[in-house]
């Protein structure tokens, strides 16, 4: 198993919630300071942090998986690099770039998520072809240009930059965006809409959404 689960990091776990609800995603797993939310295809956790932090309002390209010692064993096989301690599976990417993979039980995304709208991971890197090897190696498929399709749900971007690190929160979005950033205006967010793209802003959490395959950076 293996779906994409980035992680975004904010003071106002509440409002990016409503905001991430607005747009189609749904609520499905939930504790003091969490929350994790099912798209169509893909999943998202907001986890809290206090304002100020470096943290606050960043998202961490991360995956999920089945059961770790065989994920590792599968991604060690196809010359990745992982290491397992008390189930915390951390992959290694050639650049220097370290992601993690989470656990869980959960099956199947929520039947009520919206299901035009996909999760994309993005891992901004000098090396580009270290971390599609390293995507390769965890199980992801090649797509279009440098993206991979895990096989549970999400994209997995690879993106051209000075210093690896993660990017920004994004989504594809099969449907009209107009109608999208109404819903996202109502829910109080602030929404830029471009060609073929919404940079939508707070409160609570920033992120992109984009028609399916649209060229990122």
């Amino acid at each position: 198993m293996l779906r994409v689960r980035p992680t975004f990091f904010t003071s106002d776990l509440d409002s990016a919630r409503r905001v991430l609800e607005s747009l189609g995603l749904v609520a499905t797993e939930e504790g003091e300071g969490w929350a994790i939310l099912d798209a169509g295809s893909g999943r998202v956790e907001l986890r809290r942090v206090d304002a100020g932090l470096p943290a606050d309002g960043t998202a961490e390209f991360a995956v999920e998986i089945r059961d770790p010692e065989e994920f590792a064993r599968r991604t060690l096989e196809a010359g990745g690099a992982v290491v397992v301690l008390d189930d915390v599976v951390t992959i290694g990417g050639g650049d220097g770039f370290e992601f993690v993979a989470h656990p869980t039980a959960h099956a199947a995304v929520c039947a009520d998520a919206d299901p035009r709208i996909t999760v994309r991971a993005v891992w901004l890197t000098p090396d580009a072809a270290a971390a599609r090897r390293t995507l390769a190696a965890i199980g992801a498929k090649p797509a279009e240009s440098d993206d991979f399709r895990a096989k549970n749900g999400g994209i997995l971007s690879v993106r051209p930059a000075d210093a690896a690190d993660s990017g920004p929160l994004c989504f594809e979005y099969d449907g009209d965006l107009v109608a999208v950033a109404q819903k996202l205006t109502q829910a109080g967010a602030q929404v830029t809409v471009g060609r073929s793209r919404l940079e939508v802003d707070g409160p609570g959490v920033v992120f992109t959404v984009m028609t399916p395959s649209l060229p990122m950076l």
